[in-house]
């Protein structure tokens, strides 16, 4: 094993989804690699270390909000970075894939933004658990869950078996879809997420007892968001649109921000046809399961465009 992780000639890495373990040459995973970081609309490649600069930057407006008594010295000390370290970007094969594309990950336990993107995700996964109260509040939309992990989905399925029995359902009305969100963490425009974000707290906040003010939340998620540096093969680059999947808030945050615009096309999908006609929406981060009490392949079509539709950024596949 030792002999294998010291061979300069392959690339041992995780499989994405966790399937297994692959063994690529090295210049064909590079290749993967370069391959994505060449997309000038998510990546700038960058001919100097800006570390350094956003390192001071990053210090400079956490003592701001420090100054005006909005976060304490406790905190203050939690979130600045000890020193101006670089992320480090990697691929997870997809080998459910066609051409094994890869998931991109920035390795940033040390980058200058991670206690930061730390300190958020602690403030906005206790969110998650409440948006299926929300859409069913808010939107009226009964059967929106977000799933925790497999023993939830088989739990709600067992939930379904039983409404399926007690009405006495014929499952040869019942249309399953599955589908996902094409490169979710990629994909959010960041100032959109902020917008989202920070509205979502303004309406919410109540619920976690949630400590930042508006402002500096939104201060804070910019920081993270917008400071994205990592290093590959020596070069530094800058992603432009999106979040590092490998940034501790990426989960709720992607979570919610997604949730937003979901169920504005499902409120508009249930005014043209009966709220019955959704049995269940679920969602586990960008996978999605949906079951419909309706063969109408025009039905299915037309959720689907009301997904695709709410945001262009966000493609359901």
């Amino acid at each position: 094993l030792i002999h294998l992780q010291n061979r300069t000639d392959i690339i041992i890495r995780p499989a994405d989804k966790n399937v297994g373990i692959v063994v690529l040459e090295s210049n064909v995973y590079e290749s993967k690699v370069l391959q994505q970081l060449q997309d000038t609309e998510f990546y700038n490649k960058l001919n100097y270390n800006p570390n350094a600069q956003i390192f001071k930057r990053i210090k400079f407006e956490l003592y701001q909000i420090f100054n005006k008594k909005e976060i304490s010295l406790y905190i203050l000390k939690s979130l600045l970075p000890l020193k101006p370290a670089c992320a480090s970007l990697y691929i997870l094969p997809k080998l459910h894939k066609k051409k094994c594309p890869g998931r991109p990950i920035v390795s940033g336990i040390q980058h200058v933004t991670s206690n930061i993107s730390k300190h958020l995700e602690r403030h906005l996964t206790p969110f998650v658990p409440y948006l299926q109260q929300i859409a069913c509040d808010e939107y009226n939309i009964d059967n929106y869950i977000v799933l925790k992990d497999t023993n939830h989905l088989l739990i709600e399925i067992e939930k379904i078996n039983k409404h399926l029995n007690d009405n006495n359902i014929n499952i040869k009305n019942l249309t399953l879809i599955t589908g996902d969100i094409t490169s979710l963490y990629t994909n959010i425009d960041q100032d959109d997420g902020i917008i989202t974000l920070t509205k979502f707290i303004s309406s919410y906040a109540y619920l976690t007892d949630f400590p930042l003010k508006l402002k500096t939340f939104g201060i804070l998620l910019d920081l993270v968001l917008k400071n994205n540096i990592f290093i590959f093969k020596g070069e530094y680059y800058h992603q432009i649109k999106g979040t590092a999947m490998g940034t501790a808030l990426a989960p709720p945050y992607a979570n919610i921000y997604v949730f937003c615009k979901e169920v504005i096309a499902l409120k508009q999908f249930l005014k043209r046809y009966s709220s019955r006609i959704l049995l269940r929406f679920f969602r586990f981060l960008d996978d999605i399961l949906i079951l419909l009490l309706s063969n109408d392949s025009s039905i299915i079509n037309e959720l689907q465009n009301l997904l695709n539709n709410v945001n262009s950024n966000l493609k359901y596949t």
